[in-house]
């Protein structure tokens, strides 16, 4: 969603076409968890690029442009993470290799993204009956409020554990009593890869909706995130991406203050300055 961000802001810029490069879900690492491509159940503009104009665009000198993009990868590693606003003076021809982790390359077309990063299909019945909660608390008095806890690989993985790390049960605590703090009652909407552990570990006192179950698919989650009036994010794009397209103007979002488990690397995922960061 990232890359379709910044991609979607230099079409819209230049007044260009943009294509997509899928290939990288064909060929992924054994070592990474496999993702498949999903962007399909939004309304974007959708144009994959065909392997020659990946060649001709990517490596425009053949062997010498993949050992050129491999040298550089090595040395540029860590000083291209943050936020470059060269990226967006770009012209002609390019090909956006990179996570662009960043609100300011995509921003100035918010109204746009909140429209292609609408769902294409109508809910699911059990995703109809969690919409519902979610607006039903709101008529009772209560603020909804979407609370994600992300685990999978960042918790069975230990490379990728030590890497990322884990949100600890203190963050989601404290974020909880930051935001009843400001909003008086809530009503908490849970999403979690791991909903039997979150029910479990953590311990919610307050009104609580387990809405994470197979009949929802993840990008109704997205959507369903994005309905609550304030939203509690863990290390996440996927819980990113939901409270920023929450279109609720007066909305309360909190974000893990270190995004990385691995030293150095806590500018890696830049925080938009109006969320509270623990």
């Amino acid at each position: 969603m990232f890359q379709y961000a910044l991609a979607r802001r230099r079409a819209e810029d230049l007044k260009a076409p943009f294509k997509l490069d899928i290939t990288g879900f064909e060929n992924q690492p054994s070592i990474e968890t496999k993702r498949d491509y999903q962007l399909h159940h939004f309304n974007i503009i959708e144009n994959f690029a065909t392997p020659e104009e990946i060649r001709k665009i990517k490596y425009p000198w053949g062997f010498f442009s993949k050992l050129k993009k491999a040298v550089m990868g090595k040395i540029l590693r860590h000083q291209h993470i943050g936020y470059e606003a060269e990226i967006l003076k770009k012209k002609g021809d390019v090909y956006l290799d990179g996570y662009w982790h960043n609100e300011k390359y995509f921003q100035s077309i918010r109204s746009i993204l909140e429209w292609e990063f609408s769902l294409k299909e109508p809910l699911s019945e059990a995703g109809e009956r969690a919409a519902a909660e979610i607006k039903a608390a709101g008529a009772s008095g209560k603020s909804a409020v979407s609370l994600h806890v992300r685990r999978g690989d960042y918790a069975s993985d230990p490379a990728t554990h030590k890497y990322h790390g884990l949100m600890t049960t203190e963050y989601y605590g404290g974020a909880i009593e930051i935001i009843k703090s400001r909003v008086g009652d809530i009503k908490v909407f849970v999403f979690s890869d791991e909903i039997e552990w979150v029910k479990e570990h953590i311990p919610l006192k307050d009104e609580h909706y387990f809405v994470t179950n197979p009949k929802i698919p993840f990008y109704e989650e997205v959507y369903l995130m994005s309905l609550c009036e304030h939203n509690i994010i863990a290390n996440s794009s996927f819980s990113w991406w939901a409270a920023w397209l929450n279109q609720n103007p007066n909305k309360i979002v909190v974000a893990p203050k270190k995004w990385l488990a691995k030293t150095g690397n806590d500018y890696y995922h830049e925080i938009p300055d109006s969320w509270i960061k623990i």
